[in-house]
C-alpha cells in the first residue's frame, strides 16, 4: 500500500499532465482556424455575424497533433506510473478519476473562451459538427483517456496479469 506522501506527489504529476493537455488543447484548436475561409454574413431577427468554414488540412494537423501529445505522453510519462496505479486504493482511483474530470470541464471551459475570443457571440465556424467535435471532443477523450490509464492497472491486477 502506498503511503499519501507518494499519492500527492502522484496527484501532482496528474495534474500537471493535464494542466499541459488543456493548453495543447487549446493550442491545437487555435491552429484548427488557420486558413479559415470566410463564406458570408447572415443576419437574423436578433444576430447577424458572418460564416467561415475550415481549412480541412490544419483541421486534421489540429486533431493529429492532439491526440500525438496524448500518446507521446503516454510512452514517457504514464508508461512508467502502472505499477504504482496498482499500489492504490479504491479511495485514491476515484480521486483520480475526479481529478480527470474537474481537468475534463477545465478543458471545455478554455476551449469555449478560447472559440469565443477568435469568433465572438455571432460568427459561425462550418460545418458545425466539426467545431462540436473539438469543442466536446478534446475534453471527452481526455478524460476517457485518464480514466483508461487510473483502470486499467487495477483491472490487470485482479485478473492476475
Amino acid at each position: 500500500m502506498s503511503d499519501n506522501k507518494d499519492f500527492l506527489k502522484f496527484v501532482g504529476q496528474e495534474c500537471l499532465f493535464l494542466l499541459k493537455a488543456v493548453f495543447i488543447a487549446v493550442v491545437t484548436n487555435l491552429i484548427q482556424f488557420i486558413g479559415r475561409k470566410y463564406e458570408g454574413d447572415y443576419s437574423s431577427f436578433m444576430f447577424a455575424g458572418s460564416n467561415y468554414r475550415y481549412n480541412l488540412f490544419f483541421y486534421i494537423l489540429g486533431h493529429v497533433l492532439f491526440f500525438a501529445f496524448l500518446i507521446v505522453a503516454y510512452g514517457r510519462f504514464w508508461k512508467n506510473m502502472q505499477e504504482e496505479i496498482k499500489n492504490y486504493n479504491t479511495l485514491h482511483i476515484v480521486g483520480l478519476c475526479i481529478i480527470a474530470l474537474v481537468f475534463a470541464f477545465g478543458m471545455l471551459v478554455a476551449l469555449v473562451f478560447c472559440n469565443l475570443a477568435l469568433l465572438g457571440l455571432v460568427d459561425n465556424m462550418k460545418p458545425e459538427f466539426l467545431f462540436d467535435v473539438t469543442l466536446f471532443g478534446f475534453p471527452i477523450v481526455t478524460f476517457a483517456y485518464m480514466i483508461l490509464i487510473v483502470i486499467q492497472p487495477v483491472i490487470q491486477m485482479r485478473k492476475g496479469n
